[in-house]
């Protein structure tokens, strides 16, 4: 996790990255929702792990697996770099961030989920990295699981997206 504030260039690339994710979505009323909510509570998080000149391609919201749990966050992908942030508690909120180069990714694969903490969340993405396992259950309802195939596509190397 990096403690340093964030530049206002990352910010704007995490909120350019979310507007890109949600036109995809279709304008999903859901799905909107939960992109602002994720935003307020690890938006900035994800902004400190930008570098000067990365090109962040999509950020929406996710349940991120930790630990046996899942916890709600983001996922921002970036041209080279994935990064998902996500939080914990109610009254005393943790926040957690995890950077990792797509280059990194051992294993990948989408699985279904029967069903989510948020009504909308139905399919996960699972990967290796560093000999970790990951997983993120995305809102495959909105757009009708093409985010969830974008994400794997860019995870996997398949889907670039230029600046």
């Amino acid at each position: 996790m990096t403690s340093t504030q964030p530049t206002l260039e990352a910010k704007q690339a995490v909120v350019d990255a979310i507007q890109r994710a949600a036109q995809l979505a279709g304008g999903d009323r859901r799905y909107l929702e939960l992109a602002h909510a994720d935003l307020k509570m690890v938006g900035l998080e994800l902004a400190r792990h930008l570098e000067p000149g990365e090109v962040a391609s999509l950020c929406l919201p996710a349940e991120v697996a930790h630990d046996g749990r899942y916890d709600p966050g983001m996922v921002l992908l970036l041209d080279k770099r994935a990064v998902i942030a996500w939080f914990e508690g109610t009254l005393r909120v943790t926040k957690r961030s995890l950077a990792f180069t797509l280059s990194d990714i051992s294993e990948l694969a989408t699985v279904a989920r029967d069903r989510g903490r948020r009504s909308v969340f139905r399919q996960a993405v699972t990967f290796a990295v560093g000999g970790a396992r990951h997983e993120i259950v995305l809102p495959s309802e909105a757009a009708k699981g093409l985010l969830t195939d974008m994400v794997s596509g860019v995870l996997s190397g398949a889907v670039t997206f230029q600046p």
